[in-house]
């Protein structure tokens, strides 16, 4: 998922897992441009991007 900030100001973003159809029970969450994992995910992760800036999140579904 690709979060990008055109404003001014800093953003906070729900981003809903469902809304991007990953339907499985939970996710392991990686910061593409930071480089380090960011746990794991069930249904919604809260995100914030800096004023004309941008997040990269990769999402790998957990095996059972």
């Amino acid at each position: 998922a690709l979060l990008i900030n055109h404003a001014g100001g800093n953003l906070t973003h729900s981003l809903v897992l469902a809304k991007l159809n990953l339907t499985a029970a939970s996710y392991t969450a990686r910061d593409i441009w930071a480089q380090k994992d960011l746990g794991t995910v069930t249904t919604a992760m809260e995100l914030s991007v800096a004023a004309y800036d941008s997040a990269f999140v990769l999402f790998s579904p957990k095996l059972a």
